[in-house]
């Protein structure tokens, strides 16, 4: 739980029909966010590991700022729109299908090239983006012209509050906790002695998504 320290906790799922496994059980005894790590073992065969953001609500929660966390999201949002280069490689899931995974090239001030795992990839300059499919290039026009960086978490955070720290590549990261104003998306973000962040994690309706920066 990503809210505050409460321990790991390993369960084996049961087979079920068609295939699929399930695990029935208390696991989510506080409200917060958490995060599920699915690790599929076979014989003879290397690990598959996924993990994914999930967040329990309790009624009507908090939106209001504690101030410690919120000078550290508004840091964090200065130290990101200093940077001149970034890779973020985001997993997103519905909940329903597989993981597709995403990595974005980012270089100021108006670069971008991400490439979705098996199915293609894109390029995008200020406001001309290109996109090649099955090995022919095609060109778009944006409505809005790409900006990098263009941090601003905390402008629109809402119960932003400390969460626990973890280390995220070695590195000791603090978590901050806040939401969207609505309430209907959850984030956390891990940032480093720097306040540069180092992961994100957000959880909306029928969206689960985790994102790791370099």
């Amino acid at each position: 739980r990503w809210d505050e320290e409460t321990g790991a906790t390993r369960v084996n799922a049961d087979t079920a029909r068609d295939a699929q496994y399930s695990v029935q059980g208390n696991y989510f005894p506080l409200a917060g966010m958490w995060r599920i790590r699915v690790i599929v073992r076979r014989a003879s065969v290397e690990d598959v590991e996924v993990a994914f953001p999930v967040f329990v609500g309790a009624g009507k929660l908090s939106a209001l700022n504690d101030p410690r966390a919120l000078d550290r999201l508004r840091a964090s949002d200065a130290a990101m729109n200093l940077l001149q280069s970034v890779r973020v490689t985001q997993d997103l899931n519905d909940g329903a299908n597989a993981v597709v995974t995403t990595r974005f090239e980012y270089a100021a001030p108006d670069r971008l090239r991400y490439e979705i795992a098996g199915q293609g990839e894109s390029i995008v300059i200020l406001a001309t983006q290109y996109y090649r499919e099955g090995g022919a290039w095609t060109t778009r026009f944006r409505a809005e012209p790409l900006k990098f960086p263009d941090f601003s978490n905390a402008a629109f955070a809402a119960g932003v509050k400390l969460g626990r720290t973890e280390k995220i590549g070695g590195v000791d990261a603090q978590i901050v906790r806040f939401a969207s104003p609505t309430g209907d998306t959850q984030y956390a973000v891990w940032l480093d002695d720097a306040r540069r962040m180092r992961q994100l994690a957000m959880v909306a309706p029928a969206h689960y998504m985790i994102q790791a920066y370099s």
